[in-house]
C-alpha cells in the first residue's frame, strides 16, 4: 500500500533521482540512486534495467495516478536491492510529457527512509507489545479480539476467549526471586503460543495473566480440547537455571454468542470462569456458567458444556 509521510529534510548528497518510461524502463539515473539500490555504479544499474517494487501493486499505483495529477509527493513504497534486501524510499515523481518529440517519462527524486521506518516500528512494536514477554499487550491482543469477534459474526462461527491464570504466582515470585520468575513467564508465553493455531491470538493481560482468542472455531469442544492441550503443557516441569519449578494454572473460557456478544462481556465472562476455576481447586479449565445456573447446579467440576 502506498503512504504519504510528513515533510522530510534531506542533504542533496542523498539524493537519488532517475528517469524511466511509464511502463517502467529505466532510462537515466545517478550514482546516488544505484547506491542506494545495491549497485556499484549508475551503469551497472542502467543494464538491470528498472527499479524493482516489493509490491508490484505498488508500482502499478503509482503509474496509474501519474498521468491524471501529473506529480505525486512524498510517496513512501519499498524498493527491492541488488541483493534482494529491502529499502524503503520516499518519492517524489513528476509526469513528463515531451512534446516535440512525442515521448513520456517520469523524472523522480527519492529518499531512503528505512532507518526513519524501522525506528517507527520499533515504537510501534513497544506501544503495542509486552516488554517481557514480546507477547501483544492488553490493548493490542483486546483489538485483535474485536477483530475476530467482528468477522465471528459476519461468517455466524462462534469464537472463544480464556483467560489463562498462573496458579500460585506469587509463591513462585517470593521463593526463586523477579529474575527467575520473569524468565517463568517468558516460558509460559512460549507455551502457551505453541498451543494454538496461527489465526488465533495470546497475549500478556496482566502479572501473571494470559489471554488466549480462539478465532472461528468449528464447535465449542474446540476450546476445551485447546484448554486442556494448554494444561497439559505448562504442567510440564520448566528447567530455570538450575532450578526445576512445577506450574499449574487456571483457565477461564467464555464463547461467542453463548457467553456473550462483545468484547467486553467476553472478556468479563472468560474472567469470572478462571475466578470460578480457582475456586474448585486450580489447575483446571471452567466455561463460564452464570451466577444463577450455579446456584442451580450446586457443585461439579464443570470441564464442558
Amino acid at each position: 500500500m502506498l503512504t504519504r509521510m510528513s515533510e522530510h529534510s534531506f542533504a542533496l548528497d542523498m539524493v537519488a533521482v532517475y528517469r524511466q518510461t511509464p511502463d517502467g524502463r529505466l532510462l537515466d539515473c545517478n550514482d546516488v540512486c544505484a547506491s542506494m539500490l545495491g549497485y556499484a555504479s549508475r551503469e551497472e544499474l542502467l543494464a538491470a534495467g528498472r527499479l524493482n517494487y516489493f509490491n508490484a501493486s505498488d508500482a502499478m499505483t503509482v503509474m496509474a495516478a501519474l498521468p491524471d495529477l501529473s506529480k505525486l509527493a512524498n510517496v513512501e513504497v519499498a524498493l527491492r536491492r541488488k541483493d534482494g534486501s529491502v529499502v524503503w524510499v520516499l518519492q517524489n515523481l513528476k509526469y513528463v510529457q515531451v512534446a516535440e518529440a512525442e515521448k513520456v517519462w517520469i523524472e523522480a527524486a527519492m529518499f531512503d527512509v528505512t532507518e526513519q521506518r524501522r525506528a517507527a516500528q520499533r515504537l510501534e512494536f513497544q506501544a503495542n507489545h509486552d516488554a517481557l514477554t514480546a507477547l501483544p499487550n492488553r490493548l493490542l491482543v483486546v483489538d485483535r479480539l474485536n477483530v475476530a469477534l467482528a468477522r465471528a459474526k459476519r461468517r455466524r462461527k462462534p469464537i472463544a476467549v480464556m483467560v489463562v491464570d498462573v496458579d500460585h504466582f506469587e509463591l513462585i515470585n517470593t521463593t526463586f526471586g523477579h529474575g527467575i520468575a520473569d524468565y517463568l513467564l517468558k516460558e509460559v508465553a512460549d507455551r502457551l503460543t505453541s498451543c494454538v493455531r496461527e489465526e488465533d491470538s495470546v497475549g500478556r493481560f496482566g502479572s501473571d495473566e494470559f489471554m488466549v482468542v480462539l478465532a472461528e472455531m468449528a464447535a465449542e469442544t474446540d476450546a476445551a480440547i485447546a484448554a486442556q492441550r494448554i494444561l497439559d503443557s505448562i504442567s510440564r516441569q520448566f528447567a530455570i537455571q538450575g532450578h526445576t519449578i512445577d506450574v499449574k494454572a487456571s483457565i477461564g473460557i467464555s464463547v461467542s454468542p453463548t457467553d456473550g456478544n462483545t468484547t467486553d462481556q467476553l472478556v468479563k465472562n472468560a474472567t469470572t470462569a478462571m475466578y470460578q476455576a480457582k475456586e474448585r481447586g486450580r489447575n483446571m479449565f471452567r466455561f463460564h456458567v452464570p451466577e444463577w445456573r450455579r446456584i442451580q447446579t450446586m457443585g461439579g467440576i464443570q470441564t464442558k458444556r
